[in-house]
Parts: C-alpha cells; structure tokens; sequence
C-alpha cells in the first residue's frame, strides 16, 4: 500500500482513506493502531473517520449483536438532512454507536479529536513536510497528534486552537440523543429549527471545522509549529542538523499558512506570482520531502541555503474573488473545500535568480539511512 501511496503522491493526487471508529472489539488502543498504520506506514493524505452506523438488515443491527457487544447506541440527524413536507418538519435520523463494552464514551471522544488534528494538520498539505519528516527520523506522527491534545488541554480558554477544538467536542456531543423521539422534539421546536435552516446546527462537523481552521490558518499554524519545536527538540537535543531542519518547515509551513489566510481573510491581498511572499530556508525542506518516506525511500539531508516563493493559484484567486464581498466566510470556506481542493493550497517555487550558484535542490536518496538517535 506505500508504493501505491507514492504513485498517488507523484501523480499529484490525493488518497483517502476511511476508517470507522467503534467498531465491535474496537479499543482505544486498536484504533490508534488503525491510525499509525495509515499514517506512519502507508503516508495516507487526506483521511476520513465516521461513527459506527446501525443499519437495517446488516449483522451488527441485530438484537444478538447488540446483546454481545453492548452499544453506547444513540441517535443522530443526518447532516442537513431536514424539511418541512406538508408544513411538518421532516428529518433523517441514523442510529449509531458512539462507544460499546470494549470502547467507553470517554474514549470515543478522545478518538474523534485524534482526528481533528489529524484531518488539519496531516491532510492540510502545507504540513506535509512536518508530518514527513516525524516519519524521516522513525518517530510515530499519531504520538505527535496526541501531543498537540495534551497541549491544548493546557492553553487559556480563548486560545483559538482551545476554543475551536472544545466547540468541536462540544457539537460532536450535542448531536447526539438518546432516542428518535428526542431528536425530532428538539428540532421540531420552532427556535431549534430556525438554527438548522441558518446552517448553526445539522451540519457535517470535520467540513465546518476544517473550515475554521483554515480561516484562522495563522494562528492554527503558530500552534502546530510552536508543538512541533517543542516536540521535537525534547526528543533530539541538542542536535544541529535537526535544530536548522525544523526551523526550515517551520518557516515553510508559516509562509504557507499566511497564503491560506490571506485567501480567506483579505481577498484583495492574496499573494499572486507577481507580489509572491518569499522567505528563506536554510535546507530545501520542499524539495527533500515532496516523496512520501518509506523503508527504502529516505532522502539525504544536505544543507544549502534557498529561497523560495509562495503564492497561489491564478484560477484559485479568480474563483474566490467571483463571491460577493458579504458572503460569509464560513460559508466560502465550505465552498471552496468542496469545489477543489487544490484551491487551498499555495505554489511554492524556488527562487533561482536569488542564488545562481546553488545546486538544483533535488531530493538524493539514501539507501543506508537509520534515524537520529533520540532522548528517552
């Protein structure tokens, strides 16, 4: 499955991989082995985590199935999944299991924000060099994701990454009732449908989070980097080359990231390749990792000082630029993830003209690589 990672990557694609979190058996542990196995192993890109659905006519519907594996069974509208059909409101309900003997409730909604780092760090490719080069030096990118939840457990209420992460945890609850009856009273009541039809309840959460996210691009990314430092310079002190290699995707990914923002936020200052941000690395950190890592696929690290030039696309910006200046930007977020994703990414080239001299940055394969030695 790596080496058809790689195809994927080199085509310039995108794999998804979906997985379902509370399945019978399932534990806290075997999910996150699910996840490494994706992410550590494979280099999967952009990932997928939905709740175990109860279907009609499949084994695990039935009453011995739920006798066996006692389901956390609760119940949930489909995302924008309502009407009113002769002046009644109508809704789509799915029953699901949101934990079971083997996987608490608790445990459920760790696994959920597991995947929201997951889903805007490691399938948000302007980290792709962070999350390639955990990989690079052996470490687990799922430990990593566990790490940016420890530390954000740990940050002031209206730090961004707090307050969006517990808004998630928050809505990921509150979808969820107790019975179909409960659900469809709750929404029935006039002031709780007029939220569904303003797009504040109802909604698919990893879309409209994602979304978030990418309107807060910076300080999402100050975040991620900030852990990221910390994170790695704990396990490798002291260690030059690992020193300058992190600060070179740190300013890679903030660069990036002040694209993404400026795309969303200020549409009249979206960086063009004619006004493209530039910024220097001390390793070409873009080149080195654009190959996915794998076992007999790992690139040497030569330092050499580049420049590079950030900005994005031409169809990108005129298709941004086509909405009204009011519409919402949740909203144009939400479009745009839907549209392509490829709009949200910026194009970075290197800058010949700033250093002539230089080598042309291409990633030299080292067969007798082993990983830095690290910090108990």
């Amino acid at each position: 499955m790596s080496h058809s990672q790689r195809e994927i990557d080199e085509d310039g694609k995108l794999s998804t991989p979906e997985v379902i979190l509370g399945l019978p058996l399932e534990t806290r542990e075997s999910h996150l082995d699910t996840l490494r196995t994706l992410v550590n192993e494979i280099g999967a890109s952009l990932m997928f985590q939905y709740t175990l659905m109860l279907l009609p006519g499949t084994a695990l519907y039935t009453d011995e199935a739920r006798n066996k594996y006692q389901y956390n069974v609760k119940y949930r509208m489909l995302p924008t999944a309502f009407g009113q059909y002769r002046e009644e409101p109508c809704f789509e309900i799915e029953e699901v299991a949101p934990g079971h003997k083997d996987l608490s409730y608790k445990d459920y909604l760790e696994m959920r924000e597991v995947f929201f780092y997951l889903h805007n760090v490691n399938s948000n490719a302007i980290y792709r060099t962070l999350v390639r080069y955990i990989r690079y030096l052996g470490g687990d990118v799922i430990d990593f994701m566990l790490y940016l939840m420890k530390r954000r457990q740990s940050m002031m209420a209206d730090d961004f990454p707090n307050r969006v992460v517990n808004d998630y945890i928050r809505d990921t609850q509150e979808e969820l009732f107790d019975s179909r009856e409960a659900l469809v009273e709750f929404f029935s009541d006039t002031k709780n449908y007029e939220e569904l039809k303003a797009g504040k309840r109802g909604k698919n959460l990893a879309h409209t989070y994602r979304s978030y996210v990418l309107l807060h691009a910076k300080e999402w990314a100050v975040y991620v980097t900030n852990c990221f430092r910390d994170y790695i310079f704990k396990k490798y002190a002291n260690q030059e080359e690992v020193t300058e290699v992190v600060e070179a995707i740190v300013t890679h990914i903030l660069v990036q990231a002040e694209c993404q923002y400026l795309y969303f936020s200020k549409r009249s200052s979206i960086p063009e390749r004619e006004s493209a941000l530039k910024a220097e690395l001390a390793y070409d950190i873009p080149s080195v990792f654009m190959s996915n890592i794998s076992g007999d696929r790992r690139p040497i690290l030569k330092k050499e000082k580049v420049v590079y030039r950030y900005y994005m696309r031409e169809d990108a910006i005129k298709y941004i630029q086509s909405f009204p200046d009011d519409q919402r930007l949740i909203d144009l977020a939400l479009i745009v993830l839907r549209m392509d994703q490829n709009y949200l990414l910026p194009v970075f080239r290197r800058d010949e003209g700033a250093q002539q001299d230089s080598l042309a940055g291409k990633a030299l394969l080292n067969p007798d690589f082993s990983p830095l030695k690290h910090n108990p």
